[in-house]
């Protein structure tokens, strides 16, 4: 009787013993992610302002004149997620991009239309399919991928941001892909590539068959 009670008091004693390390590690491990967390969010405020900082300088800049004596062609330019118009870089250097925009919502792809763009309004993806098309509250979120998961709040826990995000329209769209379209258009070769479609840049890449 004496040795299972000598038993049972260690095995006691043993799962205190883990229970006090889990408890610790656990411990240690949420404080480096609130001290990640709050990196991530530093590093992330500090790129955006390195990066406005640097669009700033090079909108100063003008090599108008200088990029006119070498060159007096236009380069083909196709802007992937076009709602709210060209890059302010490309704006300014408008005279030297042949744009194409896509933009796969119809109310900004007749805007986009009625500036004079040539448009592909639907959705761009690996292969021509039908894929859900999800809508948020701030239309620059909307994507063929739902926006939220494990790491949103990570990123940025702020609920008024995360509010954008929501999702409030789910709609199912056709999609096609970079070389069917430009070969609708006649586009052989492209020389300037943007993509900002909120998670399916990868998918979009992959449809460009012998395009660039």
């Amino acid at each position: 009787m004496k040795e299972f009670l000598v038993k049972v008091s260690l095995s006691r004693k043993i799962l205190r013993g883990f229970k006090e390390i889990g408890r610790y590690v656990l411990e240690k491990a949420a404080n480096f992610i609130i001290f990640l967390s709050k990196y991530v969010r530093i590093e992330f405020e500090l790129r955006n302002h390195i990066n406005r900082r640097y669009d700033e300088y090079y909108l100063r800049c003008n090599y108008y004149k200088l990029i006119s004596k070498i060159y007096n062609g236009r380069l083909t330019h196709l802007d992937i997620g076009s709602r709210g118009g060209s890059l302010e870089i490309v704006k300014k250097y408008s005279d030297f991009f042949e744009t194409i925009m896509c933009e796969p919502e119809k109310e900004e792809a007749e805007n986009l239309r009625e500036q004079g763009f040539k448009v592909i309004d639907k959705p761009l993806f690996r292969e021509s399919t039908e894929v859900p098309f999800y809508e948020t509250r701030m239309p620059d979120a909307s994507s063929i991928y739902k926006p939220h998961g494990p790491y949103m709040d990570f990123y940025n826990p702020d609920p008024t941001y995360l509010f954008l995000y929501d999702i409030v329209k789910e709609t199912t769209m056709t999609c096609s892909t970079i070389s069917q379209e430009l070969s609708k258009l006649k586009v052989l070769e492209l020389d300037f590539l943007k993509i900002d479609t909120q998670g399916s840049e990868l998918d979009i890449l992959m449809g460009l068959g012998v395009v660039l």
